[in-house]
């Protein structure tokens, strides 16, 4: 079974949100682990769930890297998205 690892800006700063509801503490929360985009090693056993926080350029490496590892699988949070895991089963649904 593939590994889930939420993928975080490494512009963004988590440490300044009001509400543990993104980024490290969301994966925590999750039972997941997480990840800077700068430290990713794009195992492809991994399913990388995109941070909803990236900035043009980390989302241009992300494009990068979907384009040279066919293998590597990607899910990408829409904006006011939430992630729901279910037995390692991921859906999203938006408010």
């Amino acid at each position: 079974m593939n590994r889930l690892v939420l993928l975080l800006s490494q512009e963004f700063n988590y440490d300044k949100i009001i509400v543990p509801d993104c980024g490290p503490f969301y994966s925590r929360s999750l039972g997941i682990s997480s990840t800077k985009i700068e430290t990713a090693d794009w195992d492809p056993s991994v399913t990388w769930i995109v941070d909803n926080r990236m900035t043009e350029k980390e989302l241009q490496i992300i494009l990068q890297v979907i384009s040279k590892k066919k293998q590597t699988k990607f899910l990408i949070l829409p904006p006011n998205s939430v992630l729901h895991l279910k037995s390692q089963v991921c859906t999203t649904s938006a408010f």
